[in-house]
C-alpha cells in the first residue's frame, strides 16, 4: 500500500510567530574561549542553493581538524541555554553556552582539537531551498 504524503504550507523565518528571532545573515568571524568561530558561512550545493553554517574550530587552526558535524532543522542559532527534557541524563553544566540545540559543545571539543559545523539544512532559516523534514528527500 502507498501513501501520500501529508503536506502544509510552510512560514518563513522572519514571520512565523513561535519562532526566536533570526541573527543578522552577514558572515562574522571572532575569536573567543580558545575557538574562531564563523558565523553564516555560506556552503554552495551542486544545484546551486546555498546553505548556512556556523563554523566553530580551535584558535589558529587552519586547516586539517576532524570535524564534528550537527545538522538538523532547530535552527545552527538556537543555543540550548542549558535546557533539557528532565529524564535525558544532560547534566547543564556539562556544556557551555556555546552549545547549540543538539549539537557537540564547540568549547570542549575545540580543546580536544575538533572543530565544530552546526548547518542549517536546505530551507531551514536562512539556507535557501525546500525543506523536507523526515520526507521522501
Amino acid at each position: 500500500m502507498r501513501f501520500q504524503p501529508l503536506m502544509r504550507a510552510g512560514s518563513g523565518p522572519f514571520s512565523h510567530p513561535t519562532k526566536p528571532p533570526l541573527p543578522p545573515a552577514d558572515y562574522a568571524c571572532r575569536t573567543e574561549r580558545g575557538l574562531t568561530i564563523e558565523r553564516n558561512c555560506r556552503i554552495p550545493l551542486r544545484d546551486g542553493v546555498e546553505i548556512y553554517c556556523d563554523l566553530y574550530r580551535p584558535e589558529g587552526a587552519t586547516s586539517n581538524v576532524p570535524l564534528l558535524l550537527a545538522w538538523g532543522p532547530y535552527g545552527k542559532h538556537a543555543l540550548t541555554n542549558r535546557v533539557f527534557w528532565p529524564r535525558s541524563g544532560v547534566d547543564p553544566e556539562w556544556l557551555s553556552d556555546l552549545t547549540p540545540f543538539e549539537a557537540p559543545d564547540p568549547v570542549w571539543w575545540g580543546g580536544h582539537g575538533y572543530g565544530v559545523a552546526v548547518v542549517d539544512p536546505r530551507g531551514a532559516w536562512l539556507s535557501g531551498g525546500d525543506f523536507h523534514h523526515n520526507g521522501i528527500q
